[in-house]
């Protein structure tokens, strides 16, 4: 197995550009934090459909299951969560730096 194939560009891409636009949601929108990773799913649901339909040949629903669901919800996972353990490490009062 390959790097290359573990850890595409652009889903990389996608990871960085959720985490972004999560921070933007958090900080200077009126949307409630239990929301965000909703509407971050939504978005990468929406992206990984497309570039599973644009980039494959197995059809609409091989799109849908695998470019939208999986690597959608990976991507918003790893987007949203993975931002809440980092930053929750290095809070003050909670043990961390």
């Amino acid at each position: 197995m390959e790097l290359a194939n573990l850890a595409r560009p652009e889903f990389v891409i996608l990871v960085l550009s959720l985490n972004g636009l999560g921070l933007v949601l958090k900080y200077y929108t009126s949307i409630a934090n239990r929301m965000i990773p909703l509407v971050l799913f939504g978005i990468a649901f929406l992206i990984g459909t497309y570039t599973g339909y644009a980039g494959s040949s197995g059809g609409l629903f091989d799109a849908i299951v695998n470019g939208g669901l999986v690597n959608g919800g990976a991507a918003t996972a790893i987007a949203a969560f993975g931002w809440d353990a980092i930053h929750g490490v290095f809070r003050k009062g909670t043990g961390g730096a």
